[in-house]
């Protein structure tokens, strides 16, 4: 037996960390296991881990036996290779314990993974449950990989509370086991969700599955959204509703709305690709950030024209400008096509005309780099300016005057502090473009 309790004791070892009987490491307050090679466990023995204590290695954890790892608190298991359990073994993490591993998560016999709390269990590859095993996340815990996540067994993946399953890849489900989600948990799929035994998929309360795209899962990952509104995320309106709020998919916190009955946008159904969109006809939405934030600037817009002249110089989208010096981001059909601009000149088309067609524009705002993209294609370039932005107004002017309106629809608005990389950018529009068919 190795029995640390003084909170800052620690055990470093450069080669494997073995328990083939019934020992027991025992680490309390904030204690550190640290290895470079494996952590196996083949009997019934025991690592505990008190307070935010830590185990970590760049080799496997493999428990063979009946074995324990125990992370009380914020305690933290990483690995860099993978975590297998082949008999009845169990890791628990208590509170915020957080399992994390590059490499694959197996469990080929009765074993059992728990993460109580917001416990989080995090892999970059497949998690495969091929026997009985159990993983189990309490409360707002998460389970997460970039890759496969199968069940061929009998073995039950259990999220309580708010937790969260997420993979960019498939979910497959071959024998009879289980996922359950109690609460709102949510299940995040980028790819199939695939039951051919005699499996279940049971969503408690008011728990939801969420399939998406390749390119639909990139975007949803993609930090620095100022807000992300998509018609098709609006939910209790029907066809012809006015609409007083429009929530950001990002964050529930954020939302464009409007109080004044008379000059609400109409929800409207069936209006690209089977999608909704938002009519706006000298209506507004107004997004309100709290705070101010500065060029550079990346937004996405999906949209069409009722009309290619009238209604001022028809605002899609601008700058709430409150206070004054922020009317980015603003996107305008023009007399040569559509443009923007940020405080000082408009960037715009020299040649062309504007049409009703759907289109996807992307909008770049940053001094004299700025441009707008029509469909992945240049449209035009220019420096519009360098004010940043404090928030939107949506169909409308800044100054909600209506003698600057847009008179068409708005399917889809994102919005992003700073630059996105090239490849970030095409996916984005490759995503707006295939879920569109634009």
């Amino acid at each position: 037996m190795i029995n640390f309790i003084n909170p800052q004791r620690f055990v470093a070892i450069a080669t494997n960390v073995a328990l083939a009987g019934s020992g027991t490491i025992t680490l309390g307050g904030t204690g550190t296991l640290s290895t470079t090679e494996n952590v196996a466990l083949s009997g019934s023995g025991t690592i505990t881990l008190g307070g935010t204590g830590t185990i970590s290695t760049t080799e496997n954890v493999a428990l063979s036996g009946s074995g324990t790892i125990a992370l009380g608190g914020t305690g933290t298991l990483s690995t860099t290779e993978n975590v297998a359990l082949s008999g009845s073994g169990t890791i628990a993490l208590g509170g915020t314990g957080t399992l994390t591993t590059t490499e694959n998560v197996a469990l080929a016999g009765s074993g059992t993974i728990a993460l109580g709390g917001t416990g989080t269990l995090s892999t970059t590859e497949n998690l495969a449950l091929s026997g009985s095993g159990t993983i189990a996340l309490g409360g707002t815990g998460t389970l997460s990989t970039t890759e496969n996540l199968a069940l061929s067994g009998s073995g039950t993946i259990a999220l309580g509370g708010t937790g969260t399953l997420s993979t960019t890849e498939n979910v497959a489900l071959s024998g009879s086991g289980t996922i359950a989600l109690g609460g709102t948990g949510t299940i995040n799929v980028a790819e199939n969700v695939a039951l051919s035994g005699s499996g279940t998929i049971a969503l408690g309360g008011t728990g939801s599955i969420d399939v998406y795209t390749a390119n639909e899962s990139t975007v949803i990952n993609l930090s620095g959204k100022l807000c992300w509104f998509d018609a098709n995320d609006i939910t209790g309106s029907s066809n012809g509703d006015a609409l007083s709020s429009w929530p950001s998919r990002h964050d529930s916190g954020v939302s464009a709305s409007n109080s004044t009955s008379s000059t609400q946008p109409i929800y409207n159904t069936n209006q690209v690709n089977s999608l909704p969109a938002v009519n706006f006809d000298a209506d507004y939405l107004e997004v309100n950030y709290g705070s101010n934030t500065s060029q550079p600037l990346t937004a996405f817009i999906v949209c069409a024209y009722d009309v290619t002249s009238g209604g001022g110089s028809n605002n899609a989208l601008d700058g709430r400008d409150n206070p004054s010096g922020y009317r980015a981001v603003n996107f305008s059909m023009r007399t040569n096509g559509w443009g923007s601009y940020a405080g000082s000149s408009w960037m715009q088309p020299s040649t062309g005309s504007p049409d009703t067609d759907w289109h996807y524009f992307t909008v770049y705002l940053n001094g004299a780099s700025s441009y707008v993209r029509k469909d992945g294609v240049s449209h035009a370039t220019g420096n519009p300016g360098s004010q940043g932005t404090n928030g939107q107004i949506l169909g409308m002017w800044k100054g909600k005057n209506t003698s600057y309106y847009m008179n068409g629809k708005i399917a889809e608005i994102l919005i992003f502090s700073g630059t996105l990389s090239d490849a970030n950018r095409n996916t984005t529009e490759s995503y707006l473009a295939d879920k569109y068919n634009i």
